[in-house]
């Protein structure tokens, strides 16, 4: 396992756990907002107990813990879903193009409206390259949709409302609490060749889509 059994006990412990329910977003005004006192209250003791224990690399683990569906070198599991402008996209009718897809927690938050900015900054690169770029999460067309013409994205973001697609391909939550943050770039025979899970660091994003297309093209 990426985390040790002794850590996860720990992070049990800590109450991590605790108001999972009452978190069920990623809103507009960030993690201290988004997660229930108690919560916050474990998940620094938790992050105290890692320091102590386990070291630098076992804190940054508790943000990228890795998933156990979708792997690199496994076939892409196809889905319909609406974008935000109520238009269906099918994952297989793309095939012949790369697609990078990316999961985010919540639309309009802090952390996601940079990571898709960056997206929408560096489009050109992956336009260059005929690689199609999807962003996904669990909110409505109508939430994307307000998102999207705020940012002025030109790529589409798809509404995933129940988290149906998430859990296809077995995005995890972080500490429990909050949706993942993964990006799966796909192959134009529909083949994953780069997963890339990261909660904080919003930009790494697109940099690993950008270097796995550049991979592919080598």
């Amino acid at each position: 396992m990426f985390v040790s059994l002794t850590l996860t006990q720990s992070l049990q412990r800590a109450g991590i756990r605790a108001g999972a329910r009452q978190a069920q977003a990623y809103p507009s005004q960030g993690f201290e907002q988004a997660v229930p006192a108690r919560v916050r209250y474990g998940r620094q003791a938790a992050l105290l107990t890692v320091k102590r224990s386990h070291g630098a690399a076992a804190r940054r683990s508790l943000f990228t813990l890795r998933s156990a569906g979708v792997t690199e070198g496994s076939m892409a599991p196809d889905f319909t879903l609406l974008d935000q402008n109520g238009e269906a996209v099918t994952l297989s009718k793309l095939r012949g193009k790369p697609v990078v897809l990316a999961f985010y927690p919540a639309a309009s938050s802090p952390g996601c409206t940079k990571e898709l900015c960056a997206f929408r900054d560096d489009l050109a690169a992956f336009e260059s390259v005929d690689a199609v770029v999807l962003g996904i999460s669990s909110n409505t067309v109508e939430e994307q949709k307000r998102f999207s013409e705020a940012q002025g994205y030109r790529f589409r973001l798809l509404a995933d409302v129940g988290g149906k697609v998430r859990k296809l391909y077995g995005v995890p939550n972080t500490l429990g609490v909050l949706p993942g943050r993964v990006t799966y770039v796909i192959d134009k025979e529909g083949k994953v060749v780069k997963v890339h899970n990261s909660q904080m660091d919003f930009l790494s994003h697109v940099e690993e889509a950008k270097r796995a297309l550049a991979i592919m093209r080598s």
